[in-house]
């Protein structure tokens, strides 16, 4: 497998360390490396065969070799970065119980949010990929694709309302604003999984 990143991802990671701790620097990285690692291991299970990774601003693409893939397997491939990072949380959380450090309380929230975040209904993240699996498995291509970009849009306003406010309480801190202009820019059909083709199989 190949791994390859996008200048928008060496941009960001670059940012990142000149702007704050490396440690946590290193922590918000480790988090999307388990959040890969979820994508990869449930593709190995699966028997899906990965042609290469391409690392940009919002995690990884992943190119496969077969470019025939059912709903399901997309609807579990999709979820299985998240679940991954959940996991993570939820055992860094037991540990947090018995020692509480600010780093590693700092990499729980991290996998938490990192997962929690994933699965919002749009459609350049994995929630939105999954549920766009889940209304193919029901609806006609087109009219599913109507369906998860209108959910798409209406998540993305709720959030901009919300980092509007955060705006406001956190003296005009733009960053969360300028994410979502990012990922209104990226909703518009790029999936986790590339170069395949969906199927009405179920298997």
């Amino acid at each position: 497998m190949k791994i390859v990143a996008e200048p928008s991802f060496l941009i960001t990671l670059a940012v990142f360390f000149i702007g704050g701790d490396w440690l946590y620097t290193l922590l918000m990285l480790t988090s999307a490396l388990i959040h890969e690692a979820g994508h990869l291991t449930v593709m190995s299970v699966l028997r899906v065969r990965v042609r290469a990774l391409v690392l940009g601003l919002f995690g990884g693409t992943i190119f496969l070799e077969k470019k025939l893939i059912s709903y399901r397997r997309e609807v579990l491939i999709s979820v299985s970065g998240s679940v991954f990072n959940l996991l993570a949380s939820l055992i860094i959380f037991f540990i947090l119980r018995q020692r509480f450090t600010p780093l590693l309380f700092f990499f729980f929230l991290s996998n938490a949010l990192y997962g929690i975040f994933n699965l919002l209904p749009i459609s350049a993240l994995d929630g939105g990929q999954a549920l766009t699996a889940l209304l193919l498995m029901k609806k006609e291509p087109y009219e599913a694709e109507r369906l998860i970009g209108l959910i798409s849009r209406i998540t993305l306003f709720l959030l901009a309302i919300a980092g509007l406010y955060l705006v406001k309480l956190s003296s005009f801190n733009i960053s969360l604003f300028v994410l979502l202009l990012l990922l209104y820019a990226e909703s518009t059909g790029r999936h986790i999984i590339s170069g395949y083709e969906f199927c009405r199989k179920t298997s």
